[in-house]
């Protein structure tokens, strides 16, 4: 008989919450990494959808259930400051490490 697993695969136990960890796999397939919150009902429900969304592509099926999470992106406020940063560097450039001027 079979052990029945305590968690889904891929299932991530942290001190901030439970995630999904996709393998490389699994985000070239359209499926990436994504928190599932503090909730070990809900966060195990969504991991099992992942997972069997995950073992249907691998057999060449369409996925069911709920669509995967999107890829993470930078949101609006680290684009803001990325944007910030590279203006700043383009105003004030760094001094050419072979320039002689003293």
């Amino acid at each position: 008989m079979a052990r029945q697993r305590k968690f889904p695969r891929h299932f991530v136990i942290k001190a901030s919450g439970f995630y999904f960890q996709a393998t490389p796999a699994m985000r070239k397939a359209g499926i990436f990494s994504e928190s599932l919150g503090t909730d070990l009902t809900a966060a195990k429900a969504r991991a099992k959808a992942l997972n069997a969304s995950w073992d249907a592509i691998r057999r060449g099926l369409e996925p069911t259930g709920p669509p995967p999470a999107r890829p993470p992106v930078l949101s609006a406020i680290s684009s803001s400051v990325y944007e910030r940063q590279m203006n700043t560097a383009k105003r004030n450039p760094a001094p050419s490490m072979n320039s002689n001027t003293r």
